[in-house]
């Protein structure tokens, strides 16, 4: 109500102000009549003009708040969050080959002392060993009050893997008639508990990653303790947030089941070091793969020649191997199973070759990227690229593809773009308009421009000095003293203010769908959405990059061709909005690229004038498609953390140590 009370006023003033603007033009010929309807007129349409755009934007700057949900309308939430979360998750399970041809056997134990409280301190009896499928009927769904886990591991020992078993079990056995809470999935990296707190943090995820969950039917769900929590990687952030992130997540998540994972040093680092705890906690460790089960893996249903070479595999692990000491956890088994699919695994066994665990490893994740990427050019260019976001990212366990464009650079030559870009537009504008109605138009498009940076306060001022600065002189130059510039104030005023409120509109149709709920009374509008992934986000940024920079041509090409109609002729007002409009489009392509995509095009077109021809989002796609890379709702992740580790650590493999390889690979290493 006070939003369209607001629009009402701001929409009478706005009319008084086109009124008098009309009322000023009646007269045909240029004159002392005209010049003193300019006078009566220019002082009252440039304050109304502001005040009106300040009074109807207002609301769009702070935003309004959303009528609290339904009941009907959080119990659809959770049955879409659910029943979309188990699909996406189940598919997952496949992708990574968790779940075929069948996942390793992997047990647990209570954490030692050190780490963890004694099993009686903790609520109700909980199980103190088992495998990784007992987990939700032993500890998640045991305790009386609810449930806090604590998955602990080492790199690639499956701590992520039983997480997400566990995950896909709760999904499975919830039911609507309960009220037990949805699970959901939350990655940890890039949270900093000093910025934002955890309920804000799960918030923003859940909106991003479920298209469907507004900010505050999210914000609902986890305020009423609605979901459970499955945080994944408190080791991947940085050491010196740990423990206040750890102290956050207890003191955030009062009353709501959650499960944590973390590597064990990491862990003992945040909760012993620095005294955080989360505290009524079941603490755990994951065990190695025995060698009996690690055996009974890779031989899963083999046949034929094939089987009887991993028999002689199996038959040869022992404890003082290095294969045996190696193929000992998830991340082994898998890399082995999946690089010797169609070769000889005894190759495994070579000592001389492979005399550590380590060294082990890191030849079954080199092969890994041979299989992915066969051929030698492909692979070549993949390896460079991926080697640099991994070395970008950092202890950064997410890939987030919209951050890419910050970690480039040679931001200057795109400055210098962009200086040179405005001093064009400014040149072009001047020869047509003259720069004293430039002075009169900046203060409003400087509110304009509030909308689109931040902070607001800054654009505001800057667009106050240049004002100031471009008056000064036009003062020195004697243009106040022509009588035609007077008639120009209501107009530019005007001008500008239509023009912000046409754009604010279009930008409130576009968005519509995420400012109202997205459940009716009944239930869903639109059950088959599926969660959002990367792809998703950047197409979708794209469109609505597209549809507001047009949206923004066509409201500044109608309003200024309005008054140029009403003050010369349609021909010219004609031919005046067709320019207006298409300045500002390429202006708002050129100078203002919002959108994350905009963005990314920008830093590939760089590369492109440095000799490095990429496009990001093909060679992510291509390899989420070929197991290099793995998703977690609207994020890329690397298949393994050691992956990305190793791509961060080395240049690609012996690929860029000669000719134009090498000199892209140090220009990159040069311009992280």
């Amino acid at each position: 109500m006070k939003f369209r009370a607001r629009a009402v006023v701001g929409g009478v003033l706005l009319a008084l102000c086109l009124a008098l603007v009309i009322w000023m033009f009646l007269d045909g010929e240029v004159g002392n009549n005209l010049v003193g309807k300019a006078n009566i007129v220019g002082g009252l349409a440039g304050v109304a003009s502001l005040g009106v755009t300040v009074w109807i934007t207002w609301p769009l700057v702070t935003g309004g708040r959303a009528a609290a949900p339904t009941d009907q309308q959080v119990a659809a939430a959770l049955r879409y969050l659910a029943g979309n979360s188990l699909a996406y998750w189940q598919d997952q399970a496949k992708t990574r080959r968790i779940t075929t041809p069948a996942p390793a056997s992997v047990r647990w134990a209570w954490a030692g002392a050190e780490i963890a409280a004694h099993p009686g301190d903790v609520p109700s009896a909980l199980l103190t060993d088992g495998t990784v499928t007992q987990i939700r009927e032993k500890l998640y769904e045991a305790a009386d009050s609810p449930a806090r886990l604590v998955i602990l591991a080492g790199a690639g020992a499956g701590k992520t893997t039983a997480m997400l078993l566990l995950l896909i079990d709760v999904l499975t056995n919830w039911s609507p008639d309960r009220a037990d809470p949805v699970p959901v999935w939350i990655t940890l990296g890039g949270w900093d508990p000093s910025v934002s707190d955890l309920p804000a943090w799960v918030t923003a995820k859940l909106t991003r990653d479920q298209p469907l969950l507004t900010p505050g039917l999210a914000g609902e769900l986890v305020r009423d303790r609605r979901v459970a929590l499955f945080l994944d990687g408190l080791d991947e952030m940085p050491t010196h947030l740990r423990g206040e992130a750890l102290d956050a997540i207890d003191r955030g998540t009062v009353g709501m089941r959650v499960v944590l994972t973390s590597r064990d040093d990491e862990y003992v680092d945040a909760a012993v070091r620095h005294n955080h705890r989360l505290w009524n906690a079941a603490v755990i460790e994951m065990l190695p793969v025995g060698l009996e089960q690690a055996r009974g893996f890779l031989l899963a249903q083999h046949v034929g020649e094939q089987r009887r070479r991993w028999q002689r595999l199996a038959d040869s692990l022992t404890a003082q191997t290095v294969a045996g000491r190696t193929l000992v956890s998830p991340l082994a088994l898998s890399l082995a199973r999946d690089t010797y699919r169609d070769t000889d695994p005894a190759e495994m066994l070579d000592a001389r070759a492979y005399p550590t665990p380590e060294s082990l490893l890191q030849h079954l994740l080199e092969r890994s990227l041979h299989q992915a990427y066969p051929e030698a050019c492909e692979r070549e260019h993949a390896m460079r690229w991926l080697s640099w976001i991994a070395a970008n990212m950092g202890r950064d366990r997410d890939l987030l593809w919209w951050r890419i464009p910050g970690w480039e650079a040679p931001m200057l030559r795109w400055a210098a773009l962009r200086v040179a870009a405005a001093g064009f537009a400014g040149l072009v504008v001047v020869s047509i308009a003259g720069p004293e109605d430039i002075v009169l138009a900046v203060p409003t498009l400087a509110w304009l421009a509030g909308f689109r940076f931040r902070p607001r306060s800054l654009t505001v001022i800057a667009g106050i000095a240049v004002s100031a600065g471009l008056g000064s002189w036009s003062v020195e130059q004697g243009l106040l003293m022509a009588a035609g510039f007077l008639s120009t104030i209501p107009l530019m005023w005007l001008t500008g203010v239509l023009a912000t409120l046409l754009d604010r509109i279009s930008w409130r149709l576009i968005n519509r769908r995420r400012t109202a709920h997205s459940f009716d009374d009944e239930g869903l509008r639109a059950a088959s959405a599926t969660a959002a992934n990367p792809i998703d986000i950047y197409r979708l940024s794209w469109r609505r990059a597209q549809i507001t920079r047009l949206a923004h041509a066509v409201a500044v090409g109608l309003t200024v061709g309005v008054f140029v109609v009403l003050a010369v002729n349609p021909i010219i007002g004609l031919l005046w909005a067709l320019g207006a409009g298409f300045l500002s489009w390429l202006l708002s392509a050129l100078l203002r690229p919002q959108s994350m995509v905009a963005r990314l095009r920008r830093v590939e077109l760089c590369w492109c004038l440095a000799g490095l021809p990429v496009r990001i989002m093909p060679l992510l796609e291509t390899a989420l498609q070929r197991q290099v890379l793995r998703q977690a709702g609207g994020i890329y992740q690397f298949r393994h953390a050691a992956l990305q580790d190793q791509l961060a650590g080395t240049p690609p493999d012996g690929e860029a140590s000669t000719g134009a390889p090498l000199s892209a690979w140090s220009w990159m290493r040069r311009h992280p």
